[in-house]
């Protein structure tokens, strides 16, 4: 295959070279420019990922961004050794053709036409744009036009044109096609479980699930790759750092606080990729094993502890009620003696004052007795029959008997108790 080589192309970013393939016929097949000298530029791509190149390399010139960005998309091609449809390549084609136009008719009507319309002779400080409209105002115009038509073509077939709602649309074949798809219903997203420290240094694996809701389409589209995987890993890195800030104990009263704060973060990073983040909730949180058993132990201790603080209170409470009722017990006791010992010396206050009543009395009614006929006679009697009763009693309550030494002398005894009783 017969082949032109043009070495040493002087170009504005420096020196390239060119290989032009042909056929049989001398028809050119394939066309390749060379960059034969390392530049900055090149240093941008150093170490990226070759899937990269032409979204990289678009972005390095601002004259011909297309021309850099097919030109990489084909080097790409090449290195996974595909071959594109036919259709692709005359897409590409018209791509390319059409950021010529926009770039030529830049260049021509901007940068040419004001030495080729004016004259090489006229005034260098009217032989530019600015003389030209004022000369050709209508080329200008058209300049403009052609740039725009271009642009507008690599837009259509390059670039978002706009957002289909739901309903029925109709697309134009080969040059409309639906690039993203996206529900505007709440999706729920798993966040897969990670390991987390708390503040006291303890390991916890946490898995929660995030709940959003794509608000508009044309962010969540080319405002970012792939928001679902983006919201997962920042809810992951929110959580890691929310974990950080608490103890173990705490993670697990503060879910409220941890949510909402993993809700702020996510939302706020989510507003320019179209999302809105309605709600986060943490799932599980496991601790390690050996950590699990610490706290076994622990509520056991905590447990065993309430169950001796209850016992020893009910011990209390049950000795208090005892005592309580001894005392009272005690008081009921000292009352009702108390009454008992007044309401006995009550009754022998009253007894001894009736017996002294009624010993007055009988008294009385001796004395006078004793007045009346035969009276002393009487009382001698009764002295004497008392006297010999209470002698009798002396021999029946001991062995020893006591008698007078003359037995003959007992109406001399009686005298004298007679006569006792009459000094009294």
């Amino acid at each position: 295959m017969p082949t032109i080589n043009i070495n040493h192309v002087t170009r504005i970013e420096g020196h390239a070279s060119i290989t032009i393939h042909l056929d049989d016929d001398g028809k050119v097949t394939d066309t390749q420019f060379h960059v034969t000298q390392i530049r900055g530029f090149e240093k941008f791509v150093e170490g990226r990922p070759y899937y990269e190149m032409p979204a990289i390399t678009s972005r390095i010139c601002g004259i011909c961004p297309v021309s850099h960005l097919l030109a990489a998309s084909k080097a790409c091609d090449a290195i996974m050794a595909v071959r594109i449809p036919q259709t692709a390549a005359k897409l590409r084609e018209l791509m390319h053709m059409a950021q010529i136009v926009q770039s030529h008719a830049l260049s021509f009507f901007h940068l040419s036409a004001p030495d080729l319309l004016l004259g090489m002779d006229s005034d260098p400080a009217k032989r530019n744009v600015a003389g030209l409209l004022a000369e050709h105002p209508a080329v200008v115009l058209d300049g403009v036009k052609l740039r725009k038509f271009g642009q507008q073509v690599i837009e259509r077939l390059g670039k978002y044109a706009k957002t289909l709602n739901a309903g029925f649309h109709i697309l134009v074949p080969f040059l409309d096609r639906v690039a993203y798809k996206h529900s505007l219903k709440e999706q729920t997203v798993d966040v897969p479980p990670q390991t987390c420290i708390t503040r006291d240094n303890i390991s916890v694996e946490v898995d929660g699930v995030l709940y959003l809701q794509v608000v508009d389409p044309v962010k969540a589209s080319y405002g970012i790759e792939d928001y679902l995987f983006a919201l997962s890993q920042l809810a992951q890195t929110t959580m890691r750092s929310e974990i950080g800030k608490l103890e173990l104990d705490r993670t697990f009263e503060e879910r409220m606080m941890i949510n909402h704060a993993i809700i702020e973060a996510v939302d706020k990073a989510s507003d320019p990729w179209g999302v809105k983040v309605t709600r986060y909730e943490i799932k599980n949180i496991h601790p390690p094993q050996s950590v699990k058993d610490a706290l076994e132990k622990q509520m056991r201790a905590e447990r065993e502890k309430r169950a001796a603080i209850a016992e020893s209170e009910g011990d209390r409470e049950a000795k208090i009620n005892v005592a309580e009722g001894t005392k009272q017990e005690a008081i009921k006791n000292s009352e009702g003696e108390k009454m008992k010992r007044i309401n006995e010396a009550e009754g022998r206050s009253k007894e001894i004052e009736l017996v002294a009543i009624a010993t007055a009395e009988g008294i009385r009614k001796i004395a006078e007795a004793i007045e009346q006929p035969s009276g002393s006679d009487a009382v001698n009697l009764r002295v004497a029959e008392q006297y010999i009763k209470q002698f009798g009693n002396l021999a029946k309550e001991g062995n020893t008997l006591i008698i007078p030494s003359n037995l003959s002398e007992v109406g001399g005894m009686v005298a004298a108790a007679t006569s006792l009783i009459k000094k009294t």
